[in-house]
């Protein structure tokens, strides 16, 4: 069944505004729309277990057509028409007063009504089945997209997820090829210590998106685990051709090992050997690959591994934002990797 909701005044129960917005739902819209295979609610009417925010959110951005009265110019009206205007979604608009409809709304075809005169309830009746019928057969607007979905919720999504080893370096080539502000990459191996692996297109590419970052000026805080790079160049299936390019490419102050930007350098972080509790290890379940665009917004990578398998998760939102901030902070709690951590990184290739 199709799903219709009217947003209107309430007011307290016994008041004449919720007096009015019932013989409205009762005489005017539940008589046309439940005809037309609509099953019709009201925020007050609405049985489920969510907040009242949260259910007129739902049904804003769910419902197949939103039935708007906009008597009285209520504020919360009009704020929930506008989280309906701004995604696309199918609206009815009815008023008392046609002359009190604000100018950015005005445009809009409005059916006006007077429950005072019943006799004029057939005509106002006979108007909202033809605007029904009209948004019917209207062609959709643009969908809701991430973007729209974000602003309208304050949410962070997940754009993307796939399940295997490889496929995640596109990816994260494609995140760092963007105007970046900042990059935060936190791996139990190291792409810009050790080079590509060789047989995984995919990481050169991303490697050398991610130098171009770096030599351009973006910010980068990189953390990494020193046993997990130790434990990658000895494994038998692994070998990394460009590992002396790489560590080339590396920088030293005083005792700090980092890569050169510009004008600074950007120093490595070392994951704790333990941190807090020893059975968590920072980096055992998880990679993160954050990355703070010019225009503020942000994206990130998760790569997160469960047993032999690998997942990854593309998210951009608010709250990944959030998660960016709280790597900034655990980057800045690690130590610098050193030029002794260098020198066993290197005695490691023998």
């Amino acid at each position: 069944m199709k799903t219709a909701f009217v947003i209107c005044p309430l007011g307290d129960a016994a008041s004449p505004v919720r007096r009015r917005s019932d013989l409205l739902l009762n005489h005017v819209i539940r008589p046309v729309a439940e005809p037309h295979g609509y099953a019709v609610s009201r925020a007050d009417l609405t049985p489920d277990q969510l907040t009242l925010p949260e259910s007129i959110s739902v049904h804003i951005l769910e419902d197949d057509l939103v039935i708007a009265d906009l008597t009285d110019c209520n504020p919360n009206v009009f704020y929930e028409l506008g989280k309906r205007h701004a995604w696309g979604g199918k609206c009815i608009h009815l008023t008392q007063s046609i002359e009190a409809v604000p100018f950015d709304v005005k445009h809009y075809r409005v059916i006006k009504y007077d429950l005072n005169n019943p006799e004029s309830l057939d005509e106002v009746r006979r108007q909202l089945t033809l605007q029904i019928r009209a948004v019917e057969r209207a062609p959709s607007k643009l969908p809701l997209t991430p973007e729209k979905l974000i602003a309208l919720t304050d949410a962070t999504l997940v754009l993307d997820f796939h399940e295997n080893r490889k496929g995640h370096y596109p990816l994260a080539e494609e995140l760092v090829n963007n105007s970046c502000k900042k990059i935060f990459l936190m791996q139990r191996s190291s792409s810009i210590i050790l080079g590509p692996e060789q047989g995984w297109g995919g990481e050169k590419v991303f490697y050398e998106a991610l130098l171009k970052q770096i030599k351009g000026g973006t910010e980068f805080l990189h953390v990494v685990s020193i046993e997990g790079i130790i434990n990658h160049i000895k494994r038998d299936s692994s070998v990394f051709p460009r590992a002396k390019e790489a560590i080339s490419n590396l920088s030293q102050e005083g005792d700090c090992i980092g890569i050169a930007g510009p004008s600074s350098n950007f120093f490595i972080k070392k994951i704790p050997e333990e941190a807090g509790d020893p059975d968590l290890k920072a980096d055992r379940q998880a990679r993160a690959l954050i990355v703070e665009l010019s225009d503020g917004s942000v994206e990130g990578l998760l790569v997160a591994d469960l047993g032999a398998r690998q997942g990854w998760f593309h998210m951009k939102g608010p709250k990944i934002a959030n998660f960016l901030k709280r790597c900034y902070d655990f980057y800045y709690e690690c130590d610098h990797l050193t030029s002794q951590d260098l020198i066993e990184i290197k005695r490691t290739f023998g």
